[in-house]
């Protein structure tokens, strides 16, 4: 079954992208053989459903005679890596269905959402993220925000797709007073990241920021709130929320597709 070209699937914690043949489990890639991937994406694009072994078998592996033992040992490959049995249910002796819930969407469907959003016209290539600021002194660690930076800067660089700046590199711009685009420009990357953090009782709030630099124009921007627990935990919570988001839209934007979200 043909799809468009900015189709994608999400399920759990999952993001699924058919053209790039890229499986990101909270913004890590998960690395498949082709054909575990292309099994994935057979049972996804048919989740509900329930797909006979044979016609499974023909699917993933149309000109090559496979018995049913390599279709159960790639199913137990795909379960190990997604690391939930239930996503994939066995119908003794008939073939298996896709049963976790999965959200469709296409780029195009943005602008339907948020009206606003205005098309990126250049991809991001390069990114500086630059130190979170607490909105008052007393109300976090201060060392939480160049963390946070750090830690989000560690996973985009792991995922391979942009060029990011080192911490070392970022990290004197932990004054809150520096301007992210006059950082952006410094540093001479295409986009910036900044945000805030504040802490009220047992929670604390992220406010992030995707600016682009050449025109200062906000490309994404986004809340999240998580529980504190101890400050390492908090740390990944953050970072894992914020990569998980930033990719999306990264993506989005380099296939120039309408990318930018409202402050929510």
């Amino acid at each position: 079954m043909n799809q468009p070209a900015n189709h994608f699937y999400e399920f759990g914690p999952f993001h699924l992208n058919p053209v790039e043949r890229l499986l990101l489990r909270d913004a890590e890639v998960v690395s498949l053989p082709p054909k575990v991937f292309d099994l994935l994406l057979l049972l996804v694009r048919n989740h509900g459903h329930l797909l006979g072994k044979e016609e499974m078998i023909r699917a993933i592996w149309p000109d090559t005679i496979v018995e049913e033992g390599n279709l159960t040992r790639y199913i137990s490959t795909l379960r190990q890596a997604l690391g939930e049995r239930h996503y994939i249910v066995t119908m003794p002796r008939r073939g298996y269905r896709f049963a976790a819930g999965v959200h469709e969407y296409w780029r195009e469907s943005l602008r339907e959402i948020h009206p606003s959003g205005a098309t990126i016209q250049a991809a991001i290539r390069s990114l500086a993220v630059l130190p979170f600021h607490p909105l008052s002194a007393e109300e976090c660690d201060a060392r939480l925000g160049l963390r946070v930076a750090d830690a989000v800067i560690t996973r985009l660089s792991a995922f391979g797709r942009l060029i990011v700046r080192p911490t070392s590199v970022v990290r004197k711009f932990d004054d809150p007073g520096h301007d992210p685009l006059a950082a952006g420009e410094e540093l001479k990357v295409d986009a910036v990241l900044s945000g805030s953090l504040q802490q009220a009782s047992e929670h604390i709030r992220v406010t992030a920021q995707l600016l682009n630099v050449s025109n200062g124009a906000p490309l994404w921007g986004a809340k999240f709130d998580v529980r504190f627990t101890d400050i390492f935990a908090v740390e990944d919570a953050l970072s894992i929320q914020l990569i998980s988001a930033l990719i999306r839209q990264l993506i989005g934007a380099e296939e120039g597709t309408d990318s930018r979200r409202d402050l929510c």
